[in-house]
């Protein structure tokens, strides 16, 4: 028998634009709504008093503070090429994606790729105008979209970072797409083929895309955890190999600034257990350290109760101490499903709630005792005034 040949897939096969142009699929309507805006946005583009007036540029929204205007230079390219090509960007990226994360994922990713990589633009064009004094660098005008390229390669790159980008050539993957991508724009710059706000854009689009993706974007294949944290997604490994050690430390600066802010709380609780061995916690092992913080509250309580002198309420004190031992033993001894968890739940609930009541009833007897006494105190003070009064 012959040996079966292997190819590596590629996710260009899997492009179909034909369900984008009906208008009965439902499943497209991101990529329809974005598109339709975008070729309304080249004929805006074509006329000059409609393309200043809608393009955003540092001088404009960083001094004169025209904020809107980074929300309608997202459509309004400042050339004809640039925005036909925005629209063919779209269907083919834009649908493919869709078709992976939903429609509401697509549409927050672009609008928060777009206003995030416009500001980081035209804040690096003010910083240029303040170290030069040239005042081209407040009249350059971006386009917000620009940046989606690279943030449509890195989304890719997420989905499958081990297929290959063009047919019959495995050397390049995904995986190293976003950096070819960053490398390529940058030479074309160099030689003056591409003009420095597109440059600009598709370099912060790319790393805003990876930033959104690793961090605050739902996970791919799980939307109720926060960001993805896998190893084949780490900054360092998107570069070849001899360039992962230092971008290792940018990486490891980056997650600290993020986990300060508490925009990785997810990704901290799996890094952490995945450093020591440990598999991500699902399902049960969530409901088990649920469980956990209710034992551990259970026994905080405990504790507090033991060291607390109790004198009207003995009974009551020893009724609480054989409850809380007797729902923390529960905890080995049961195992019988999400029956067992619930009651056990309910329970400890019930604990905690009858310990409140026990501290607000000590509340309200030292209240007593202590306005009682202070009632008395001025009897007495009140007395002796009357009495060297008196005499």
């Amino acid at each position: 028998s012959q040996p079966q040949s292997t190819s590596t897939p590629t996710l260009w096969s899997k492009i179909n634009l034909t369900p984008i142009f009906s208008r009965s699929s439902t499943e497209f309507r991101g990529t329809q709504i974005f598109t339709i805006l975008l070729i309304v946005g080249v004929f805006l583009g074509l006329n000059s008093f409609t393309r200043e007036s809608l393009s955003a540029d540092a001088s404009s929204v960083l001094i004169e503070a025209k904020i809107l205007k980074l929300v309608s230079s997202i459509f309004v390219s400042t050339g004809l090429l640039g925005s036909i090509c925005h629209v063919f960007v779209m269907l083919i990226f834009g649908s493919m994606i869709e078709h992976v994360r939903g429609t509401y994922a697509l549409l927050v990713y672009i609008i928060q790729i777009c206003l995030i990589s416009e500001l980081l633009t035209l804040l690096v064009f003010l910083s240029l105008y303040y170290f030069t004094f040239d005042t081209v660098y407040l009249e350059q005008t971006v386009c917000g979209f620009d940046a989606m390229f690279g943030a449509f390669i890195m989304c890719l790159t997420e989905i499958s970072p081990h297929a290959i980008v063009i047919p019959n050539f495995k050397l390049l993957t995904f995986q190293y797409l976003p950096f070819t991508l960053v490398c390529l724009v940058s030479a074309l710059h160099m030689i003056g083929w591409m003009p420095l706000p597109q440059q600009c854009l598709l370099c912060c689009g790319t790393w805003v895309g990876w930033l959104i993706l690793r961090y605050i974007a739902p996970n791919v294949h799980n939307a109720y955890e926060k960001g993805n944290d896998s190893e084949e997604f780490e900054l360092q490994c998107l570069f070849p190999p001899m360039l992962r050690f230092p971008v290792r430390h940018l990486a490891n600066l980056t997650y600290t600034i993020f986990k300060n802010v508490g925009c990785c709380d997810t990704s901290i609780a799996t890094h952490h257990s995945r450093s020591k061995g440990q598999p991500r916690k699902t399902g049960g092992a969530a409901a088990a350290s649920l469980s956990d913080n209710f034992n551990d509250l259970v026994l905080s309580l405990h504790a507090q109760q033991s060291v607390t002198e109790h004198t009207v309420d003995g009974d009551d004190d020893d009724d609480t101490d054989t409850f809380a031992s007797s729902v923390i033993h529960k905890q080995y001894d049961t195992q019988d499903g999400n029956d067992a968890d619930a009651k056990q739940r309910q329970e400890a609930k019930q604990m905690i709630e009858k310990r409140l009541q026990q501290i607000q009833k000590e509340y309200n007897q030292r209240i007593l005792t202590t306005t009682s006494a202070t009632t008395n105190t001025a009897v007495d003070a009140q007395k002796t005034i009357s009495d060297d009064l008196n005499k």
